[in-house]
């Protein structure tokens, strides 16, 4: 059974840009319907 998300939002958090950036373009091949939003700290994020 395969279950999909029609848009999922997805939350990168992490200090280092350069790991975010290719997560980020990981995540994009692999789920590309993602929102991808980004965050280097955890009040950032909030």
């Amino acid at each position: 059974m395969d279950i999909t998300l029609p848009f999922p939002n997805i939350l990168l958090i992490d200090d280092h840009a350069m790991f975010r950036s290719g997560l980020r373009m990981m995540l994009n091949i692999e789920i590309p319907s993602a929102k991808i939003f980004e965050a280097s700290t955890i009040d950032e994020a909030i």
